[in-house]
């Protein structure tokens, strides 16, 4: 973590991970990069998300989509670890170590009014490797990271749930979802938990999974809604991205 000044013992850089996998969600891949950039605003946003999801108030209208392992008191934990990393990165910055530069301070633009990348497209250093839509933007110097945390978490909240899913297409009733629920292990999913009790099998639940991707809303239409891009900046970049991994792999 040098480029944040701070030095992070291994144990106290595996809570903050999976801190930021409670509030933000495990399928964002979360690694160690993923800390230098996260911003306070984009933590809050995420926390209020999950208190929305996990408040005892509130938890029998979300019990689909909850992992068996995350409830109130842990989002609330995880978002208190997070808020005092964010606070100890920037006296770190204050006392001199430099945190990786945000391009545009975190501050949203027109997206006719969006600065072009510094340099040319063909010159700008990749990694040798397949990218996703969100990092190469930020390459290309579309878009903060502030800006890809908030469309990841808009892409959370805006894919259907599994249990509602399951429930559309037949395979389980209403009722099924709170048995599967209440039988929630610490570790399991609900998937799993469905298999376990007979009431789906693996290769239904494959089945949804890979329907709750396809309907899963595409993270170029937050950019688009949010006028943070052009049809023509996105649709650009959409092709130079798939320049970039056809060549890397």
């Amino acid at each position: 973590m040098k480029s944040t000044g701070m030095r992070l013992y291994p144990e106290q850089k595996a809570k903050l991970l999976h801190a930021c996998e409670v509030l933000f969600g495990r399928h964002l891949a979360i690694s160690a990069p993923f800390l230098e950039y996260i911003q306070l605003s984009g933590v809050k946003s995420a926390y209020r998300d999950r208190v929305k999801e996990t408040h005892p108030d509130v938890i029998t209208n979300n019990i689909a989509s909850l992992p068996a392992d995350i409830d109130f008191f842990l989002v609330k934990d995880s978002y208190e670890q997070l808020c005092h990393y964010l606070d100890q990165r920037g006296v770190s910055s204050r006392s001199g170590s430099a945190l990786p530069l945000n391009p545009r301070s975190g501050r949203t633009t027109h997206a006719r009014h969006r600065p072009q990348p510094s340099q040319p497209k063909e010159y700008i250093a990749l990694p040798a490797r397949p990218m996703i839509l969100g990092e190469f933007l930020h390459s290309l110097g579309y878009c903060a990271w502030s800006e890809i945390t908030q469309a990841l978490i808009w892409q959370r909240r805006s894919r259907p749930r599994f249990g509602e899913i399951a429930c559309n297409f037949g395979l389980i009733e209403k009722q099924d979802i709170l048995t599967i629920f209440q039988s929630l292990q610490t570790g399991s999913r609900f998937g799993e938990t469905a298999v376990r009790l007979g009431l789906l099998t693996q290769q239904q639940v494959q089945r949804l999974l890979r329907h709750q991707q396809i309907r899963q809303p595409k993270i170029g239409q937050f950019f688009l809604q949010n006028n943070l891009l052009s049809q023509e900046q996105l649709r650009d970049a959409l092709w130079q991205l798939s320049k970039h991994n056809f060549m890397a792999r």
